[in-house]
C-alpha cells in the first residue's frame, strides 16, 4: 500500500477542526477527521516531529495545532513540566 503524502496544511485543518470546531461537526465528519490523523502516524509516525508524534499518539491535538503553527512547544504544555 501507498503511504499518503502528507500536507502541513491539511494536517493543521484537520487539527484546528477537533481542537477548535469539534462541537459544530457532525459525528460522521468527527470520525472521519479522527481516522484521516490516525492514518497519519501510521502512514508517517517514524518520521514526524518527536513531540509531534508524541502529541498525535495522545490524542493531544491541541498540543499538536500549537506546535505546528508556531514551531514550538509552549513551556509547561506536557506533563506538567516548566
Amino acid at each position: 500500500m501507498k503511504k499518503k503524502i502528507l500536507s502541513p496544511e491539511a494536517l493543521e485543518h484537520d487539527l484546528a477542526a477537533v481542537s477548535e470546531r469539534a462541537a459544530s461537526l457532525s459525528k460522521d465528519d468527527l470520525l472521519a477527521t479522527l481516522a484521516r490523523l490516525d492514518s497519519v502516524l501510521g502512514d508517517h509516525g517514524p518520521s514526524l516531529h518527536p513531540r509531534l508524534r508524541h502529541y498525535l499518539e495522545g490524542r493531544s491535538y491541541a498540543k499538536a495545532l500549537v506546535l505546528l503553527r508556531e514551531g514550538q512547544d509552549r513551556p509547561g504544555t506536557c506533563g506538567g513540566q516548566r
